[in-house]
């Protein structure tokens, strides 16, 4: 028997689900990265240990990603199971769908998804072409993490834990979040 952890954080509403040989088991829901441990913890009373933890990397949240991977390290000591990440954009239903989401400082990021892989992105659409770009994808439906401008035409939602557990052909050993941009650093005068 072989029971898995999902943890999805990259967006304000974070879930997790439990899976015992690929079924699931248990869910929740959970509001910010500080509810994260309860919910671990509740999930924690439905089975005896985890042989495996799938996190997901984003795109997302800089704190979400990385609460729920250091989180997923955690659990990796705790249990000495196997660790895996998942990117977040494949934590829908909809396929095939574009997913974007706002990735501050005039962009969004968009994903392709079709047949359950990702198959262009994620990387980064300036705002100001984020129309032009999801009409040459059209009649596509776009999933949206965030509130989209211009009234784009967008399912807002959150991506879901369950979602990543049947997409093990794209896990991988890293569970280092997706990163499209660099940090935004102030850099304080010189002294």
């Amino acid at each position: 028997m072989v029971t898995e952890l999902a943890i999805e954080n990259s967006t304000g509403r974070g879930s997790l689900a439990v899976a015992t040989d690929g079924c699931v088991v248990h869910t929740a829901s959970f509001e910010g990265s500080g509810q994260l441990a309860l919910a671990v913890a509740r999930a924690r009373r439905e089975v005896t240990a985890f042989d495996r933890v799938i996190v997901g990397t984003g795109p997302g949240s800089y704190t979400g990603l990385r609460v729920a991977a250091a989180t997923a390290l955690g659990l990796q000591v705790a249990f000495n199971c196997e660790l895996a990440g998942c990117p977040s954009v494949l934590g829908f239903a909809e396929d095939p769908c574009a997913v974007i989401g706002n990735a501050r400082r005039g962009n969004y990021f968009l994903a392709v998804i079709r047949a359950c892989r990702i198959v262009d992105g994620p990387r980064l659409v300036p705002t100001r072409d984020l129309r032009a770009t999801l009409d040459a994808l059209a009649p596509m439906p776009c999933i949206a993490t965030t509130p989209v401008p211009e009234n784009l035409p967008a399912l807002i939602c959150d991506p879901r834990a369950d979602r990543l557990l049947s997409h093990p052909s794209s896990w991988t050993a890293s569970v280092e979040p997706l990163y499209l941009k660099e940090p935004h650093i102030t850099v304080t005068g010189k002294e």
